[in-house]
């Protein structure tokens, strides 16, 4: 049976939530974890990673793209 954790007046978040926060948060280098919160509860959960370009593009004698 999972467990609860006591937040503060009466809310509660379990260790499943717990797993899912941290499954989205896992192998980001770059982006972000967006946490919904209506009426005290965790209702959505949002995950937007960015993959930066490590290679330069060098233009050269006017070229456009």
């Amino acid at each position: 049976m999972p467990q609860k954790q006591e937040v503060s007046k009466g809310e509660v978040i379990n260790d499943k939530l717990i797993r899912r926060i941290a499954e989205s948060l896992k192998g980001i280098k770059f982006g972000h974890v967006l946490i919904t919160v209506h009426n005290h509860k965790v209702v959505q959960i949002d995950r937007t990673e960015k993959n930066r370009c490590e290679m330069t593009v060098q233009v050269i004698d006017g070229g456009g793209i």
